[in-house]
């Protein structure tokens, strides 16, 4: 018998499975931060340079902001960043040569073809006033644009960019002294190799080993296959070995090393806006980068975006976009009053929605409700505000006939996320201002978001009961 003093405790385990205000906090914020597997936008087609099928992504209409992929993939990787500027006009995307849906190719001068391809692209398009989104190889093929072509181009935003101080490598002893470059060099030899060839052609090692490696999240099955989808083929996979085998060692690339020499000028005499994204820890852009940059560019902006490496736009979803889109607000937009995209997932739109009834903000309210909204609120026709409305002006009109009718005094939620489908169910305890009735209900509500705003609405209740308290 034990000498302690002790009371026999409760052996009932008390499990609070309910979600919270500050659970839903944090749902909303791991939403946030996930990336969407789902491509959003559909592809066009294109034929340039004497018949390479391009594929690209064109919506809106306005200013163009044109994002750049780099090497292994394809316009699929801005799919959750474009949404934060379609707001300020029109977004656009291409897939690289080889890449993506854009007709393969067996080139051994993968730069100066994507370029070619690139260019003809802008050509057809007729862009202007552009601005470049751009990463990895993307950064080279915008920037090298962006030289040849000043007058079209009036911003840059940037994530780790293949650009000064450290591209091009002209000196590999100095490039050895930093750990940084020199683990990129390994990498660049080491593709130069028969190693590289055995590598991408048998282990496609570019996407399972190196890809993997440079993005910091653990990125779902659906994500991972899309980017695999265009080399699942090994004779397909030819500009995979060929973008690393691309860089400068030495001065033995003279034409892309002059490429990069000239981008460079450009980049650090320009007047253009340049907005300069970097994470932790990174890979080719470290901060003492991007403060080499701020001390050369004359109109240079930072913004560190979290934890990330290679791959920002997956890594860092959510701070990326609403980086680009607030640089834009102040330096771009025709409108700066136009705020960025605001809710994103559809737990937030959800709640963003709630916030702005109660709060009375009804302009903020509409602006979650999806053009092509359809708000069902089922009950008879004793019931003023039952009915099928369409768009944000048919919410409006439910809202204000709701008002109208009833005041809530009381509404306890409780929320069940199921992808972009939010099942919403609650005690509502409503006074009747004809009357001064109350009543206690059981509510359901299901919300199906689009885009970050609600494009379905149907709230299911009593309605005999409701319908009685208007008899």
């Amino acid at each position: 018998m034990s000498d302690l003093k002790t009371r026999p405790a409760n052996k009932v385990f008390i499990d609070n499975s309910a979600l919270e205000p500050r659970d839903f906090s944090r749902l909303a914020e791991w939403q946030l931060n996930n990336p969407d597997p789902r491509q959003q936008y559909r592809h066009k087609f294109v034929d340039l340079l004497g018949g390479v099928n391009t594929a690209y992504i064109d919506e809106g209409e306005g200013n163009p902001t044109v994002f750049v992929h780099g090497a292994t993939e394809s316009s699929y990787i801005y799919r959750n960043i474009m949404p934060f500027v379609e707001k300020y006009g029109r977004v656009v995307a291409m897939d690289n040569l080889g890449h993506g849906l854009t007709d393969k190719s067996d080139t051994d001068d993968i730069f100066f073809d994507s370029y070619k391809l690139f260019e003809a692209f802008m050509d057809k398009l007729e862009l202007t006033n552009v601005t470049l989104v751009i990463q990895d190889w993307g950064s080279v093929i915008g920037l090298y644009y962006a030289s040849r072509h000043p007058d079209r181009v009036r911003g840059i935003c940037m994530s780790e960019a293949l650009c000064a101080p450290a591209y091009p490598i002209l000196d590999i002893e100095l490039a050895k002294q930093n750990p940084s470059k020199s683990a990129a060099l390994d990498h660049y030899f080491r593709f130069r190799s028969e190693e590289g060839e055995r590598l991408v052609f048998e282990e496609n090692g570019m996407l399972e080993r190196v890809w993997t490696m440079h993005t910091h999240k653990q990125l779902s099955n659906r994500i991972v296959d899309v980017v695999r989808a265009p080399f699942i083929k090994p004779k397909d996979r030819k500009p995979l070995l060929e973008w690393p085998r691309a860089v400068g060692l030495g001065g033995d690339r003279p034409a892309i090393d002059q490429a990069m020499i000239k981008m460079n000028e450009w980049m650090t005499s320009t007047e253009v806006p340049i907005l300069d994204l970097y994470s932790f820890p990174g890979c080719v852009t470290t901060e003492l980068d991007v403060k080499w940059r701020a001390e050369r560019c004359k109109n240079h902006e930072a913004a560190f975006i979290g934890i990330g490496n290679h791959f920002t736009q997956e890594d860092c979803t959510e701070f990326f976009g609403r980086a680009l889109a607030e640089w834009y607000r102040r330096n771009l937009a025709a409108d700066k009053t136009v705020w960025p995209t605001g809710a994103r997932s559809a737990v937030e739109a959800v709640g963003a929605f709630g916030c702005a009834v109660v709060g009375g903000n009804i302009e903020a309210a509409l602006s979650i409700i999806h053009p092509e909204c359809e708000w069902i609120y089922r009950g008879s026709d004793a019931i003023p505000f039952s009915g099928t409305y369409k768009g944000p002006q048919g919410v409006a009109e439910y809202l204000m006939k709701f008002n109208q009718a009833c005041e809530i005094l009381s509404f306890v939620p409780d929320i069940t996320p199921n992808g972009d489908t939010i099942i919403l169910t609650a005690k509502e305890h409503n006074r009747f201002r004809h009357s001064g009735e109350e009543l206690l209900l059981e509510v359901i509500q299901i919300y199906k978001i689009k885009n970050g705003q609600i494009i379905h609405f149907q709230e299911f209740i009593d309605t005999s009961a409701m319908a009685a308290m208007f008899a």
